[in-house]
């Protein structure tokens, strides 16, 4: 990348020199900018493709409707037909994440961190992207914050984009078990004010994501995701630097 853009000086290549996951990774890019000089920025996976004139369609939508968080419309990438995210509603009791809200409390709205235009104020408001977060989870845990903070999320329909999914991860391997049960353990501890809240989520989500894995043991036949849910487990019951919670 730094020999492609030689001599561009619109482009700037960084490098943390390690794998320091989704959202410090993005916190590494954003303490690296002069934040000041632009009015939003647009997070966005290199496992994407964009459609001429996308970038114009989401800033302009977004502006027009106040948004302070704004998505696409995301398809499947080769099969640019199917519908990957249009906005997801994560429940914070069940760990579920739906197209649309369940009839219980505790739902909330979200969009991937695969694309969002983010504005400045967003990020003056509420801070940077929760680096306790690897890999999953760090998005809904963003939106709920911005939410809490009265900032507007939304989705642009006219803006669409294609994902080639899970170009990050293997699924069923033993990391990609092992993050998604992290994500879900942690959101726990980040979306309830409350101890007992959290204690209780947690308690739930433990038992849905060992339905999971019997689940997923069945279908791929391996161990990797009751392996990865204990390893989450252990590392969320003796972390000392786990969130005390919004």
């Amino acid at each position: 990348l730094t020999e492609a853009f030689h001599g561009h000086d619109q482009v700037l290549v960084l490098e943390t020199g390690r794998n320091a996951g989704f959202a410090a990774g993005i916190n590494y890019a954003l303490q690296h900018l002069p934040l000041s000089d632009f009015d939003a920025v647009l997070i966005l996976n290199n496992d994407t493709s964009l459609p001429d004139g996308f970038i114009e369609i989401l800033s302009n939508d977004a502006r027009a409707r106040g948004l302070h968080i704004a998505g696409p419309r995301i398809h499947r990438y080769p099969e640019t037909e199917k519908l990957w995210s249009q906005g997801s509603w994560y429940n914070a009791w069940l760990g579920l994440v739906t197209h649309r809200p369940l009839p219980l409390p505790g739902n909330i709205f979200y969009l991937t961190g695969c694309c969002l235009l983010v504005q400045r104020r967003v990020f003056e408001t509420i801070g940077l992207f929760d680096e306790r977060f690897f890999m999953y989870g760090e998005d809904v845990e963003f939106c709920c914050r911005a939410a809490r903070a009265g900032l507007k999320t939304g989705v642009v329909d006219a803006a669409l984009m294609f994902h080639k999914t899970n170009a990050s991860s293997i699924n069923n391997s033993f990391f990609y078990e092992r993050q998604v049960a992290v994500s879900h353990l942690l959101l726990s501890r980040c979306l309830f004010k409350h101890r007992s809240a959290q204690i209780l989520s947690t308690c739930i989500k433990t038992a849905m994501l060992g339905m999971r894995a019997m689940l997923r043991t069945l279908r791929f036949g391996n161990l990797n995701a009751p392996k990865g849910l204990f390893s989450a487990l252990s590392q969320t019951v003796s972390s000392k630097d786990l969130p005390p919670g919004l």
